[in-house]
């Protein structure tokens, strides 16, 4: 699939270099003000570095009052929904929302770079360690505290791009800007919208602001970040373009990056199946599941001891320091099982076991599967399912902007999620954070039922 046949595409292209210069010129601005003005400096300092987002910070946090204002929140979720009334199917963005939400946005971005001084670490990672066996497993190596995760082809693949000098020169150095750039410009074939600056700030503030994507995604350097919006791209093109086989190849190339989008897209599919939705989630699916046994096959017999020991990582039966299913719950990590089994056990004294919670998971999905019946709500069902997503992850659910109207998402994912983003940074109201990350799914699929019906 040729992106260049779309008739917009050197506009999107320009509206991308545009917006690069914009957010470049602003960062500089805020931070000549912040040299002026001690008020925008502390702003910038605590927004920058969330402090209590990260750190957890409801042990220190008034735990008491903490806890009270989560059963707020709770009481207040549940009387929405058992609120019966429609929502209107015509809801519309507010332009005066839209210049708000974009301006937190580009605040949170500026001072994420400004405050952030080493940045990169798992672009560093994959660059600097061999992913080939020399007496000790590579997957026990670690820099900064972070383990590779990737394949051995994979790894060995990126590890040998690193070698270029323009890569060093260029990728390394810039990777905020290109990151955030191919960022933008994907958004924008996704949702082809019309091309005037109402929907060049929507799709601006989208890709600042939704769920935290960016934050974590630029900090970090995640090469998840860039694969997750590539496996948008070629998820909504291949749903547009059902007979195109080789955009199909890609994305089961894409999908062989990173085990966590394999695991979601085979959960997609089961449910798909358990729950007798005939969402069409998949074209040529033939290609997508060859694709992955050939790459995984190559990958075994070009790499079979770090093969094994791959599979042994993914498993976490290994000594490294680095356990991901092992994460907690945060404004940064979505995990649905950990966040209620934590609001159980602080707001209640009530503890339950969590694999009892999981099948309780399932059943519940079973039991209200009139709510996931249409592809924005299929999309985002395995969250309540999953042991791990990070937010540099969640680019890949850029496919619910695949439609007209897309009020109900940008207010949810991007308005509610900045705001509060900047709120909680602020204050370190720390592991209450969670419930815009957990309880928001739910909200989105709940209403967007109701929006459909």
């Amino acid at each position: 699939m040729n992106i260049f046949k779309y008739k917009n595409t050197f506009i999107y292209v320009l509206h991308t270099v545009i917006i690069i210069l914009f957010l470049k010129i602003f960062t500089e601005l805020i931070s000549f003000l912040s040299t002026k003005l001690k008020l925008i400096d502390s702003l910038i300092l605590k927004i920058g570095k969330i402090d209590g987002v990260y750190s957890q910070a409801s042990t220190t946090w008034y735990p008491q009052l903490d806890n009270l204002i989560n059963l707020i929140f709770l009481i207040l979720f549940f009387i929405i929904l058992v609120n019966k009334k429609r929502f209107n199917k015509n809801l519309k963005i507010d332009k005066k929302l839209i210049a708000l939400t974009t301006f937190f946005s580009v605040i949170v971005f500026s001072s994420n770079i400004l405050v952030n001084e080493y940045r990169g670490w798992d672009l560093v990672l994959y660059c600097e360690i061999n992913p080939t066996y020399v007496n000790k497993n590579p997957y026990l190596i670690d820099i900064n505290g972070l383990t590779a995760v990737y394949s051995p082809l994979i790894w060995n693949f990126i590890y040998s791009i690193c070698k270029f000098s323009f890569f060093n020169n260029v990728i390394l150095t810039y990777y905020i800007w290109i990151y955030t750039g191919v960022s933008f410009f994907l958004l924008s074939i996704i949702r082809q919208a019309k091309t005037n600056t109402f929907n060049i700030f929507i799709n601006l503030s989208v890709v600042l602001s939704f769920l935290g994507a960016n934050y974590s995604g630029i900090r970090t350097g995640n090469i998840g970040y860039i694969i997750g919006i590539l496996i948008a791209y070629c998820f909504v093109v291949s749903l547009r373009n059902p007979d195109d086989k080789f955009i199909s190849f890609i994305f089961g190339l894409l999908l062989l990056f990173k085990p966590f989008f394999i695991f979601w897209f085979v959960l997609l599919f089961l449910f798909n199946k358990v729950l007798k939705n005939e969402v069409t989630l998949f074209n040529n699916l033939s290609i997508l599941i060859l694709t992955q046994i050939f790459g995984n096959l190559l990958s075994f017999f070009l790499y079979r001891v770090e093969y094994l020991y791959f599979i042994e990582n993914i498993f976490q039966q290994n000594n490294s320091i680095n356990k991901p299913l092992n994460d907690k719950a945060g404004f940064l990590n979505m995990i649905f099982q950990d966040y209620i089994y934590r609001v159980l056990q602080k707001t209640f004294q009530f503890e339950i076991n969590k694999i009892v919670l999981l099948f309780i998971s399932i059943i519940l999905i079973y039991i209200f599967k009139q709510y996931f019946n249409k592809l924005n709500q299929m999309i985002v069902l395995p969250i309540f399912l999953t042991p791990r997503f990070k937010a540099y992850d969640s680019t890949f659910l850029y496919t619910v902007f695949n439609k007209k109207d897309i009020a109900l998402e940008y207010y949810l994912f991007c308005t509610a999620h900045i705001g509060l983003l900047i709120i909680f940074s602020i204050s370190g109201v720390g592991y209450l954070t969670e419930l815009l990350y957990i309880l928001i799914f739910i909200l989105y699929v709940v209403l967007l039922d109701r929006q459909n019906n």
